[in-house]
């Protein structure tokens, strides 16, 4: 890659802010900082978070922010390429945390090229409790790369193999070894697991250009994509239930977010909602468009967070409701908190909590450093950084408990954007006229 782009610092080090930031050329002109508005209750419950410019140095602090408390508990330092989000167990017990080790992936092992380059590339999983440094469970090597996400069984990775071949497979939190879910003569990548063990992958043969999807749903027969069309379907996500499946369509030089059905091809194409993302794409911006689902953040039962080029923030696209809405400006990642409206968001200054409203979007100021989100267990947020040190990634158990108002809170002022006048949320297509 040329774009130019050298600010790999500690701020701008950090899941989705690297991802989207770095490669994108950079997100870093000056914006006027946005007001601050949040849902105040009748009665003087809540109050804006305090800004703070790093975790604080007592283990444990609570604050309150939004309609939420929010408590934060550092889990220490982990391992980091400068370049890969991890990727952390989700449903409840210990938390678990896997990352990306050895030679940083070339863009060419994200895009799913035929490559064997990654001989160097693997991956460590670690135990992370509070209180105590993490514990190193196991580490592959040899050639593995770290998936899209996981489930309570263990997290995804890719086997970069010397004839060019890739192959899927999972590799279990309590250090077992990597049990092969797809083992072929294909290159297999971009897959997504459910808790149950459903799988959704693309695929295609060494001598294609584009590649299908193949979705394996648990007790069913697996089918796959067959696209007579010159179109490429890559990313498949399935939705937490398995009952519906989104993915990104390329064609030439335009690509659209494609949601439906999970249960079979036909279905799939029966309920098909497309919703065109961009006009002007290449193999990167592609890949960039969902690069902050990664372990499962930004992705609902009926929502997907993707980011937009053009308008350079994330977009939350309700495909049953044809309906898109704009995340603040300059938001590069988002999970989502256990209240359904309310999303821990991150731009490379800050962390927020963001409430996503029906006409507006309230935010308050969780850390002024651009912490990234992921999903956890017990349905806490692991936040993460990278730190000063070359090569460590800093952790956090973040979590929100709704607080219950005695009365209904009052209207939220609109939030405008003073730079440019955009309102947060549109409805069909997001793009600037």
């Amino acid at each position: 890659m040329t774009n130019g782009c050298r600010n790999w610092g500690p701020t701008m080090l950090v899941g989705a802010v690297i991802l989207i930031g770095t490669l994108a050329g950079c997100i870093s002109e000056s914006t006027t900082r946005l007001s601050r508005r949040v849902v105040i209750p009748e009665g003087k419950t809540y109050e804006l978070a305090e800004r703070r410019e790093d975790l604080p140095d007592s283990p444990l602090i609570t604050q309150t922010s939004m309609a939420s408390s929010i408590s934060v508990q550092a889990l220490g330092t982990i391992p980091f390429d400068g370049f890969s989000l991890p990727v952390c167990s989700t449903g409840s017990g210990v938390q678990l945390v896997v990352t990306q080790t050895g030679t940083r992936p070339t863009l060419d092992m994200l895009l799913g090229a035929n490559t064997n380059d990654g001989a160097d590339c693997g991956i460590s999983i670690y135990r992370c409790q509070d209180g105590t440094s993490p514990e190193l469970v196991r580490s592959h090597v040899g050639g593995i790369l770290l998936g899209r996400n996981a489930n309570s069984d263990g997290c995804l990775v890719e086997r970069l193999n010397p004839d060019g071949s890739r192959w899927i497979g999972l590799a279990p939190w309590d250090g077992g070894e990597i049990r092969w879910l797809v083992r072929n003569a294909n290159i297999n990548a971009f897959g997504w697991i459910n808790e149950d063990g459903s799988l959704a992958y693309s695929s295609r043969r060494g001598d294609e250009e584009r590649f299908r999807v193949v979705v394996r749903r648990r007790g069913e027969e697996p089918w796959a994509l067959e696209e007579g069309l010159p179109y490429s379907w890559t990313f498949p996500t399935l939705v937490p239930s398995g009952t519906g499946l989104f993915a990104l369509r390329l064609g030439d030089g335009f690509a659209d977010l494609a949601w439906g059905s999970a249960r079979s091809d036909a279905a799939f194409r029966e309920t098909l909602e497309l919703h065109r993302t961009s006009d002007r794409v290449d193999a990167l911006r592609a890949w960039r468009t969902l690069s902050g689902t990664r372990g499962g953040a930004g992705v609902t039962e009926n929502q997907l967070a993707w980011f937009s080029s053009e308008l350079r923030r994330l977009v939350l696209w309700t495909p049953e409701a044809r309906e898109t809405s704009l995340f603040p400006g300059g938001t590069l990642a988002a999970a989502r908190t256990t209240d359904p409206d309310q999303w821990l968001i991150t731009s490379d200054r800050s962390l927020e909590l963001a409430a996503m409203l029906q006409t507006t979007v309230a935010t308050s100021l969780v850390f002024a450093d651009p912490w990234t989100a992921l999903p956890g267990t017990d349905g806490d947020s692991i936040i993460l950084r990278a730190t000063d040190v070359e090569g460590e990634i800093e952790l956090a158990r973040l979590r929100t408990s709704p607080f219950e108002p005695e009365a209904e809170p009052k209207a939220v002022e609109d939030r405008t954007d003073e730079t440019n006048g955009d309102m947060p949320t549109r409805r069909g297509d997001p793009r600037r006229d």
